[in-house]
């Protein structure tokens, strides 16, 4: 892999890590009696405009370049992960996938992600009412 992608990957990861930590530090914490951070919401673990934003960012990335569920699996497979089409599918429709995933998802597609386009995905998320 060529330098200038290693580091585009690394620095898109720091990113999104970053902007989940703003995100996390926005939510309302309390200490329990042993010092341990107990979260006032479950939004910390798990965020419903964050897993918008991936699953409408690869899905964006998928109808770009044509992929099926089924040639994402083979591409993942070819860089030694393992994931059956389906359990593709259900990942990136819920938007809950592992960092790695998502890295390893971005690398086979060789896709470019702009920070404006997270953005945008994010403010379209918190701006479409629930269905």
């Amino acid at each position: 892999m060529a330098r200038h992608a290693q580091s585009y990957i690394f620095a898109f990861f720091v990113n999104i890590l970053l902007q989940y930590t703003l995100y996390v530090n926005k939510c309302k914490v309390k200490l329990m009696d042993s010092d341990a951070i107990k979260t006032t919401s479950l939004s910390t673990v798990y965020s419903k405009e964050w897993a918008g934003v991936i699953k409408r960012l690869l899905k964006t990335v998928m109808v770009k370049q044509d992929l099926s569920y089924k040639d994402l699996s083979y591409r993942l497979r070819q860089i030694g992960t393992d994931q059956s089409p389906d359990n593709l599918r259900n990942k990136i429709n819920k938007g809950v996938l592992g960092a790695q995933l998502l890295l390893q998802i971005i690398y086979v597609c060789d896709e470019r992600i702009d920070n404006r386009e997270i953005e945008e995905l994010l403010t379209l998320i918190q701006t479409t009412p629930d269905k």
